[in-house]
């Protein structure tokens, strides 16, 4: 399938989401990894982020992976992450840090590469 998007890490690793999966590599090649939704089409553009070795995920909620996508956990929004079931609409990370926009435009922050979330308001 078509790739959907994209990110790099401070390593040169790339990691593409397609429209069924994800693949991961770098200038010695790729291979496919598992993506937190499963292989299905994508019915939402997601974003890719990362945060050292730390991949960052948002497609509808936060998903984090520390193992190159072996597994990905929610953290914000996605099933079982803090504030289930609620979308998040916009994710940026820069260094550690992030921020998240849910669909109620409450601000979420994150000190710790997105592994865990407290509400931020405009004044934080």
């Amino acid at each position: 399938g078509r790739a959907v998007t994209l990110g790099i890490n401070a390593a040169g690793t790339v990691l593409a989401l397609c429209e069924r999966g994800a693949v991961m590599g770098d200038a010695r090649g790729f291979a496919s990894v598992d993506a937190p939704f499963g292989r299905g089409a994508m019915e939402e553009t997601p974003s890719v982020h990362a945060a050292g070795d730390r991949w960052i995920i948002l497609r509808g909620g936060v998903w984090t992976s520390d193992d190159e996508g072996a597994s990905w956990h929610p953290r914000l929004g996605a099933r079982d992450g803090a504030v289930a079931g609620r979308a998040i609409t916009a994710l940026t990370v820069v260094g550690g840090r992030a921020l998240a926009l849910d669909e109620e435009f409450t601000l979420w922050r994150s000190d710790d590469a997105a592994a865990t979330w407290r509400r931020a308001g405009c004044r934080d």
